[in-house]
């Protein structure tokens, strides 16, 4: 969530260096994707802070999802399991 263009590159690029060190092989566009994911801006951090702020004032308020047992009847019957 850097701001530095210059700062974000090197660690970007250290980034790309320690997936190739662990003998990953990614596309650079997979690589960018994956930093992207694990480095998001700080508007997306903030989004994401938010979302998970209303889902837990809805789950405070009661209105939760499903419950496991219905997802797992659901899930299992979608995907011919038993």
């Amino acid at each position: 969530m850097s701001t530095e263009p210059s700062n974000e590159l090197a660690q970007f690029h250290s980034y790309v260096a320690a997936c190739l060190e662990r003998g990953e092989v990614l596309t650079p566009e997979d690589v960018l994707d994956r930093w992207r994911l694990e480095h998001p801006s700080h508007e997306e951090f903030e989004e994401s802070v938010e979302a998970i702020r209303q889902a837990l004032a809805d789950m405070d308020a009661g209105n939760i999802g499903v419950p496991l047992a219905e997802f797992d009847r659901r899930f299992r019957e979608r995907h011919g399991l038993s």
